[in-house]
């Protein structure tokens, strides 16, 4: 119990240290240039204002192409402006590191429930002390709480493995379906583990039942939200509604992910298809001009583009899939500057080494459901990350440092148990 309160306390202290280290965060009118602002700290300041869920780039003048980003974190910031009954951003990076403490909780129950307490330890040591999971709980945007929520979804599914029953499934998928309403990540997630349903309770009658809501149930939860949509814009979003638009820009002939690895710094001119825009500008989207149509357009030529040069496609997806696991975020050395940027890539690269070491593991690991849950959810966010673009930031790619930091966590674990079993059986002198 020491050890977890220690852990706590550090993580508690190295977030606080980054959220005074990034500084007061700026007035909205000084930050329209940030992502935060733009589409979520704007937004739950207008709808505690009674102007709906608008958000800052839709009201930039002139008028852009009308966007729809998530809600759930725009969501978040109204509560806790609600709670704190002022327009403070500061309370919400706050808030955030009060939630990644709890979420402390849940990587400890998770990995002690499943790999004992050894493990148990490790994984919330990486929780409270790796660089990238500190530095977000700084930013009022989706990550950290994404990261949270995760985790959440993870605890469900655990307590639905071990117990089979059909309420824990309806529980994990609801929290998933409430998940994707802050990053649309996990989308498919639920029918990767509709078909681990199957095989898990074969022989068993409940079976397609259970697979059936780990399919659908997501999905009914976004229901709402796409019926906001469809009467606010007209358009059916069902969570946001630039999907197609960044999935073409890696996604296309003339892309190399050797020559442009970061999105960050992939100038536009490289990936806009002019005929595209052309045609969206044409008389044919005359009172449609939203980014859902945009993005429409752009899925259909990824679509032409990987039936037309599959090759290709592979090719840039092998490559990228390497990239989001070889890709060292900057945010690492930012964290902490005095470790340099030498040492953070070893941070880096040594818990990913840890982590797959974790993941492919003994035999008997893939003898046990849970593991075998655990690296088919881990595979679906990993082909996910390969198939978007990569940002220096590494934000797109902090979902894999979850996964990875569990299955550390199991390796390390057993390595530790072996250690202790190996000095007990020695002879006293």
């Amino acid at each position: 119990m020491l050890v977890v309160v220690v852990l706590t306390a550090a993580g508690g202290w190295l977030r606080a240290r980054e959220i005074e280290r990034r500084g007061p965060l700026a007035p909205p009118d000084q930050k329209l240039d940030f992502d935060a602002w733009y589409y979520y700290v704007s937004a739950g300041q207008a709808l505690l204002e009674g102007r709906g869920l608008t958000h800052a780039y839709n009201e930039r003048d002139p008028p852009p192409v009308y966007l729809v980003p998530p809600p759930l974190q725009a969501l978040f910031t109204a509560a806790v402006y609600a709670v704190r009954g002022a327009f403070d951003p500061a309370a919400l990076v706050w808030t955030q590191l009060g939630l990644s403490l709890l979420a402390g909780g849940l990587v400890y129950w998770l990995l002690a429930h499943w790999h004992g307490v050894a493990a148990a330890l490790c994984g919330l040591a990486i929780w409270m002390l790796y660089p990238e999971f500190i530095y977000w709980v700084a930013t009022p945007m989706t990550e950290a709480n994404y990261l949270v929520l995760l985790l959440l979804v993870l605890a469900l599914l655990a307590a639905w493995c071990d117990r089979r029953a059909t309420g824990w499934a309806l529980a994990a998928a609801a929290a998933l379906g409430i998940a994707n309403l802050q990053r649309p990540n996990g989308l498919g997630w639920g029918l990767a583990v509709a078909a681990f349903a199957l095989w898990r309770l074969r022989g068993d009658e409940r079976r397609w039942l259970q697979a059936t809501i780990f399919a659908a149930a997501p999905f009914l939860v976004l229901l709402p939200w796409l019926a906001r949509n469809v009467l606010v814009t007209g358009d059916p979003v069902l969570v946001s509604s630039n999907g197609g638009v960044l999935l073409y820009a890696v996604n296309h002939p003339g892309y190399d992910p050797l020559v442009w690895p970061d999105y960050g710094v992939y100038p536009a001119a490289e990936w806009h298809a002019q005929p595209i825009l052309d045609r969206f500008n044409s008389a044919e989207f005359d009172g449609r001009r939203t980014y859902y149509q945009l993005s429409k357009l752009y899925a259909r030529e990824v679509r032409a583009y990987v039936l037309a040069e599959p090759l290709h496609f592979l090719r840039n997806y092998v490559i990228k899939l390497w990239q989001r696991f070889a890709l060292v975020p900057r945010v690492l050395a930012e964290v902490d500057p005095w470790l340099g940027e030498r040492t953070a890539a070893l941070l880096y690269h040594g818990l990913t080494l840890l982590g797959l070491a974790g993941l492919i593991g003994r035999v008997r690991e893939w003898r046990n459901p849970r593991h075998v849950l655990l690296a088919i959810s881990f595979g679906w966010f990993a082909a996910f990350a390969a198939l978007m673009h990569w940002l220096g930031s590494g934000r797109m790619t902090i979902t894999l440092r979850l996964f990875l930091m569990l299955f550390a966590a199991v390796f390390l674990g057993a390595c530790l148990n072996g250690l202790t079993q190996k000095l007990a059986s020695r002879p006293s002198r």
